[in-house]
């Protein structure tokens, strides 16, 4: 009878998490944003408060269970030492013999100064890419794990490309989803996963600057 309990408010738990993200991102494609600064404030409030709130509040269950945590170090990192090369490998293909990244563009004042990509990568893109982490990886996966197992990493792959549609800003998320979920199942964490998401945003940034320029 433990175990039955156990399954069915494991099953009772997944349904409202699903509503939750249903309501963030859909709060977050309805609010009209138009700066760098206001995409911020909305990625942070429906992507990170609102699911901390949530899981403080109603599911009570501690945030390592969400991927704030080591977790696995040893399995974190091998993925990130897998991942990465993957990945280069890939956006070089796909930046030489597809149109992909043709009208992938950054801020002028982005390009033509150092200190101002410096400060936009960290800013910008990583703060970004921190709310996404926490809600793609930690939220989702950790959500759905104990129920539907690696389906998890399919419906958190299934939503980035989604919200995603045809925002050419966000291929570097698109791309580094399937290997940022595979790290972050295997390691429970998003520490590692984030490494994934923001190296590979890095890496097109900084290509996108060398053919520019």
């Amino acid at each position: 009878m433990l175990i039955t309990d156990t399954k069915a408010t494991q099953k009772r738990s997944a349904l409202m998490t699903a509503v939750v993200i249903v309501v963030c991102l859909f709060a977050l494609v309805i609010f009209p944003v138009q700066t760098p600064l206001q995409i911020l404030v909305m990625s942070v409030s429906f992507l990170v408060v609102i699911p901390i709130l949530y899981t403080m509040l109603v599911l009570r269950q501690p945030f390592a269970n969400f991927g704030l945590t080591k977790g696995n170090a040893r399995a974190g990192w091998l993925w990130v030492a897998i991942s990465l090369p993957a990945i280069a490998v890939t956006v070089l293909l796909l930046r030489k013999y597809t149109g992909l990244f043709d009208d992938y563009l950054l801020p002028q004042l982005v390009v033509d100064n150092f200190s101002v990509f410096v400060l936009y990568e960290l800013l910008v893109v990583g703060v970004q890419a921190a709310a996404w982490e926490y809600f793609l990886r930690g939220f989702v996966i950790g959500g759905f794990r104990n129920v539907i197992g690696w389906w998890a990493v399919v419906a958190s792959i299934s939503l980035a490309i989604i919200v995603s549609g045809d925002n050419t800003i966000m291929i570097g998320f698109v791309l580094a989803a399937p290997f940022a979920g595979i790290v972050a199942f295997y390691s429970c964490s998003i520490y590692y996963s984030f490494i994934i998401t923001i190296s590979t945003v890095l890496f097109i940034d900084m290509l996108t600057i060398a053919v520019v320029r």
